[in-house]
């Protein structure tokens, strides 16, 4: 079972030294995990504590080194008041964009596309041209635990999105799939594109949007083999 784990406190990276940064992160991770192992029916190793055992893939993916969480694949992200991790049986890439303290000047936005993002990519983030791609949409206000998961049109909810909006949305998607694919950074941004969901070369999975009725600011993609999505989103608080 899909499942993320979303902290919505989390201090800007700015407002605290890099070691408490990295504490708190830490235990952020291993306080989901745990969690996602016991719902899962998952044993865990007695010294599963931080710091955990990891290995990488060719391009740097984070893997657990340990046998016994080898079939656990996650994928983390933060952003400003925002920190998220996604876990399934099977390679996940999240991507998650606090909107609320980033706002790009539409200038700046119009150069960053030029750089990073290709032709189709671009005509939909400054025209607001038609981009198709899966929809999750969450809805419940009492901290998420089992909430209602509704999938609706996503070029509907494009229409309603200005230039900001889209420019991150286009942002986790690209992000999503490098992270699910373990590519990262090896494969230029512009080199594909995520405007009509997953790239033609690599279909093999899903990309999809999810939105939180609880957080409008919030941008968040995640790309998962086809046919998974995520089943429960839970609030994480340490």
């Amino acid at each position: 079972m899909m499942i993320l784990y979303l902290n919505h406190d989390c201090l800007n990276k700015g407002s605290q030294n890099r070691e408490a940064h990295k504490k708190r992160r830490i235990a952020l991770f291993s306080a989901s995990l745990c969690d996602y192992a016991k719902r899962n029916h998952i044993p865990l190793p007695a010294n599963t504590v931080p710091p955990l055992n990891m290995n990488t893939g060719v391009h740097g993916k984070p893997r657990f080194a340990d046998i016994a969480l080898g079939r656990i694949h996650f994928s983390i992200s933060h952003s400003g008041r925002f920190w998220a991790v996604l876990f399934h049986d099977r390679e996940v890439g999240i991507d998650i964009e606090d909107m609320g303290i980033r706002h790009p000047s539409p200038d700046r936005i119009r150069a960053l596309a030029q750089r990073y993002y290709a032709p189709d990519e671009i005509d939909y983030i400054i025209n607001g041209d038609a981009c198709a791609v899966d929809m999750d949409y969450m809805i419940n206000r009492d901290a998420f635990a089992d909430g209602v998961n509704c999938t609706i049109n996503g070029d509907a909810f494009a229409e309603n999105m200005d230039m900001t909006q889209r420019f991150f949305d286009i942002w986790t998607r690209k992000e999503a799939f490098l992270k699910y694919t373990g590519e990262g950074i090896t494969r230029p941004l512009n080199a594909f594109s995520v405007a009509g969901g997953m790239p033609k070369a690599d279909a093999t999975g899903r990309i999809i949007r999810r939105r939180f009725s609880e957080f409008p600011d919030l941008a968040c993609a995640y790309c998962t083999m086809e046919g998974a999505s995520i089943k429960k989103v839970f609030a994480l608080r340490v």
